[in-house]
């Protein structure tokens, strides 16, 4: 097989490796990203990682990561999983060591595709914690980094303590974050981390105590405002919860998601009635990842407000390049103009000529998003001589012949060390676009249904795929298409001991 972005795990199993499964790696480096690099990092851990999977289509993950840290200034990154893309996330820091003193936040930004970062301060140079949670998205049926090419960064900066940046036009805001740095000796802290109107993101912040200048750096992630090929139309929705009052000391609020939404991005807001100005101290998602506790703190009275950006796939939607039922014509500027062409688009269902009509009317592309049933066709898995074409049995499950890429789960995705496992290496296919399915699952838009064998260390794994007509096909990197012995229409495996299968439906395209 051809080599991919597995890296160390390729050179590491190869010698045990059996069926088709990762092979040595390319020793790509991996690079920073968008944001800015940290002169320095925390060294942290992940402590919990939790899901929230009640809005599929739409599935978020929540990392957390911990560092305990020394006395002074401190930055700590948390990364989202490979299949994920960041966006949003909050930080707690908390004294330890019987320091009593509360600490404060400067920052909580994403930092690059995968990555949160926060920052903190404490007053009384003691030692402290750094909690920082990632919140990452997956879409059902879109590929991950696609997604995360599609998540688009927008950054300003003010030398005064407030900062507003608003989103581009045709795009939609899904959240943000800030920082806040000190020009001169001194400590800043943030006051406000929060959307703005329907547009905007807005990042506050204060001296410590009396007057220290600097800079305060707020950055705002935004998509385009249309349907997302493969999945839909993403629903974004701004809340706020009450602001609760408070005469002064620790305060806290919490404000839930909507029942069908899922939380995409937190922030807060501590206002101060008069005196020294209050501070956030930690904005948290809950342990079921679909609320948010924010929590202020200063000797002053003030109030404590939290918000949230919550997502969910807007119903009746669907992508354009695949038949499905008829599109509301305010959907998407290609919907509003194929439907002003021909009614019945908008009104009957979403035929093939409706799908045509992408190319022609709006100029978009759909060769890579229009998927096709596959049939058993061995000879064109075949050379011109009749030797086997290299395609590995991932990429064969797919209807892929070798495009340059990695051919194993995940290589597009950045994948970690830890990720070569049975039940990641299933999550990275769903990175990679493939919808989860099950055994008796019905796939939607003409895509196939493909299947993950393998054992729990992933020494050996193997894909399949059901025809047209409902029986298995597998292809390995040196052999021929051959079709499987059935048993319910589940295909006998090719690897001894495989203790773990999963299924999936792929938009399968037309071999070239």
């Amino acid at each position: 097989m051809r080599a991919s972005r597995l890296g160390v795990l390729g050179i590491l199993f190869a010698p045990t490796l059996l069926g088709c499964s990762a092979s040595p790696g390319t020793g790509e480096l991996e690079t920073e990203g968008v944001g800015t690099a940290a002169a320095s990092l925390d060294a942290s851990s992940v402590i919990a990682t939790a899901f929230d999977d009640s809005a599929s289509p739409v599935h978020i993950q929540i990392r957390t990561c911990k560092a305990d840290l020394a006395a002074g200034n401190h930055q700590v990154d948390c990364r989202v999983g490979a299949e994920y893309a960041i966006i949003g996330g909050g930080a707690l820091p908390a004294p330890s060591g019987g320091n009593s003193a509360q600490p404060y936040l400067t920052e909580s930004r994403p930092s690059d595709p995968r990555t949160w970062r926060a920052s903190s301060g404490e007053p009384t140079s003691l030692a402290h914690d750094l909690t920082v949670y990632a919140i990452g998205l997956r879409l059902d049926g879109v590929n991950t980094q696609k997604l995360r090419d599609a998540i688009g960064w927008k950054t300003s900066s003010t030398s005064s303590g407030s900062v507003t940046v608003t989103a581009d036009s045709g795009k939609v805001l899904l959240s943000g974050g800030g920082v806040t740095t000190p020009s001169a000796s001194g400590k800043r802290m943030l006051k406000a981390d929060v959307w703005s109107g329907t547009t905007g993101w807005n990042l506050q912040s204060v001296a410590q105590s009396g007057t220290v200048p600097g800079t305060t750096q707020v950055t705002l992630l935004q998509i385009d405002n249309k349907v997302i090929e493969g999945f839909g139309k993403l629903e974004v929705m701004r809340r706020s919860g009450s602001s609760r009052s408070t005469l002064g000391g620790a305060h806290s609020t919490t404000l839930d998601a909507d029942t069908g939404w899922a939380v995409m991005g937190l922030g807060a807001l501590a206002s101060t009635s008069s005196g020294t100005p209050r501070q956030i101290t930690s904005i948290v998602p809950g342990a079921t990842a679909r609320t948010v506790t924010v929590t202020t703190n200063g000797a002053s009275a003030g109030t404590t407000t939290p918000y949230l950006t919550q997502v969910r796939k807007q119903p009746g939607s669907h992508g354009l390049c695949n038949p499905g039922n008829a599109l509301n014509s305010g959907l998407d500027s290609c919907v509003t103009s194929i439907c002003a062409t021909r009614g019945q688009c908008c009104s009957t269902n979403w035929d093939s000529t409706c799908v045509s009509m992408v190319q022609t009317k709006c100029g978009r592309s759909c060769a890579q998003d229009t998927c096709q049933t596959s049939g058993f066709e061995p000879t064109r898995w075949q050379n011109p001589d009749g030797s086997a074409n290299p395609t590995n049995c991932y990429y064969y499950a797919q209807n892929k012949y070798p495009d340059g890429l990695g051919q194993d789960p995940g290589a597009s995705l950045d994948p970690d060390p830890e990720d070569f496992t049975a039940s990641r290496l299933a999550a990275l296919a769903a990175g990679d676009g493939l919808i989860p399915s099950s055994f008796s699952g019905v796939c939607p838009d003409n895509r196939t249904k493909v299947m993950l064998s393998c054992n729990s260390n992933v020494y050996n794994y193997h894909w399949y795929r059901q025809d047209v007509g409902g029986a298995w096909s597998s292809k390995f990197p040196t052999g021929q298409a051959t079709l499987k012995d059935n048993t319910g229409f589940r295909p006998y495996t090719d690897v001894q001991n495989n203790t773990y299968e999963a299924f999936f439906c792929a938009c399968n395209q037309a071999l070239p």
